[in-house]
């Protein structure tokens, strides 16, 4: 008999390992199986098999998670994993981070990104780069216009306080330290945050404006992370200027293994 005339992939003769009986013989080498063929066959008249197995596997996603409006929300990613983030409303800012994880030292880098990038904003297959100029995480999907901010710095009280307010008002860099904090970190500062679907155009005088956004709802970004990481997102609470139509609201995001 020839070789040829029984060759079968491992894969399809593994599972069969009960109708041994009918088949001639079957020997391993460099990853197949060599099966009589014709015994085989007899052998599905007489046992019912499974379904094959396959090395297609399917994503498994987290339930959606929701990051309360004016309020931010951390989450532990792990290397492989990807991180979903949807702008469900369509108009709101997400403010966001990644910290390395064991080492909240290292965290993303504005500045690093730009120097990197060579432009203001990332394109799908760029890296976020940490301030160590490491990749943390990479932008594989982004169902937006891609215009996101990498120059404005998180809002803060103080922010607010340049912007007529004489009270207390929710701002990112407290959201920031709060997500942190309910996982049980805390850093002694606050990195420049990439903020998410926030319109801020430059002109060719150098200026610049906070213009509403031109997303759209539902849109997303995703994030592939290249080391364990703690990220880190906030809704925006600026509802002064127009880069949330003066409108804050919820997001959400999911975990995609």
């Amino acid at each position: 008999m020839f070789l040829s005339n029984y060759l079968w992939s491992a894969k399809d003769c593994v599972p069969e390992w009960y109708a041994v009986a009918f088949v001639s013989g079957w020997a391993l080498a460099n990853g197949y199986a060599f099966c009589d063929a014709s015994a085989l066959a007899q052998s599905r008249s007489v046992y019912p098999l499974p379904p094959r197995l396959t090395t297609n596997r399917k994503h498994s996603v987290s339930a959606l998670q929701t990051i309360p409006a004016r309020r931010g929300k951390a989450v532990a990613v792990k290397k492989g994993q990807a991180l979903k983030i949807i702008n469900t409303h369509g108009h709101q800012v997400v403010d966001f981070w990644a910290f390395v994880a064991g080492h909240l030292t290292e965290y993303s880098g504005m500045e690093q990104c730009r120097a990197t990038w060579l432009k203001l904003c990332p394109d799908v297959g760029d890296h976020l780069y940490s301030n160590r100029r490491r990749p943390i995480m990479t932008l594989e999907e982004d169902t937006s216009p891609g215009r996101h901010d990498t120059v404005i710095a998180p809002c803060d009280n103080e922010r607010y306080g340049l912007l007529g307010c004489t009270e207390y008002h929710d701002n990112c860099r407290d959201n920031m330290h709060a997500a942190l904090l309910e996982l049980g970190y805390s850093v002694p500062f606050t990195p420049c945050s990439m903020n998410l679907f926030m319109n801020i155009p430059w002109q060719q005088d150098g200026s610049l404006s906070f213009d509403p956004p031109l997303s759209s709802p539902g849109e997303y970004v995703l994030w592939r992370a290249q080391l364990d990481c703690i990220a880190v997102m906030s809704c925006c609470p600026q509802d002064i200027l127009l880069i949330n139509n003066k409108n804050t609201v919820d997001a959400h995001y999911q975990i995609i293994n």
